[in-house]
């Protein structure tokens, strides 16, 4: 049996396969982020206590039936992130002792490029690292910036993939906020 096939021919049938596997790969792994990460609206929010920035501690228990939480993952290195930050900490100063509580969680940085970040946005509500990923993954984080609103009751109620418009956030939270 002979094999008439040129070498520009299997070229071509190769490429094709390893395109249509990438293709596949490409979609399972899109479905998968995007069930995962919308699988925790309407869910309750995974709980987490953080060491912060300030050497206190949070968790998220804490303040379950007395605050809704603004819970933001970010980084120093995030271009993103950088972006968003002032929008947060306006919002943050605009809402703070009105029931809700942001929180930072520091992902995948270096401590002191994650404080000089909070330095330079003069960001005040509370951060902390999380050092072994334990809370991005509870999350089901897929990157950074990712934000989640949890109400009262500890449900999520939004979850930004990216970075989070001022427009948006304002009108989730005057929802949460509503007796």
């Amino acid at each position: 049996m002979t094999d008439n096939t040129t070498s520009s021919e299997k070229t071509v049938k190769t490429g094709w396969i390893i395109a249509a596997v990438a293709i596949g790969f490409l979609l399972i792994l899109g479905y998968g982020l995007q069930s995962r990460s919308a699988s925790l609206v309407g869910a309750p929010a995974p709980d987490f206590a953080l060491s912060l920035f300030d050497g206190e501690e949070l968790s998220l228990a804490d303040l379950r039936g007395s605050a809704a939480a603004v819970v933001n993952f970010w980084a120093s290195w995030c271009v993103p992130c950088r972006d968003e930050a002032p929008i947060l900490e306006r919002l943050w100063r605009e809402h703070e002792g009105q029931g809700v509580v942001f929180v930072g969680v520091n992902f995948r940085d270096v401590p002191a490029k994650a404080m000089a970040f909070i330095e330079e946005f003069d960001i005040t509500y509370p951060n902390g690292l999380d050092p072994y990923n334990r809370v991005s993954k509870a999350y089901g984080i897929t990157g950074v910036p990712e934000t989640f609103l949890i109400a009262r009751d500890g449900q999520v109620v939004e979850h930004y993939i990216g970075p989070v418009s001022e427009a948006s956030l304002r009108s989730a939270l005057e929802e949460v906020l509503q007796p």
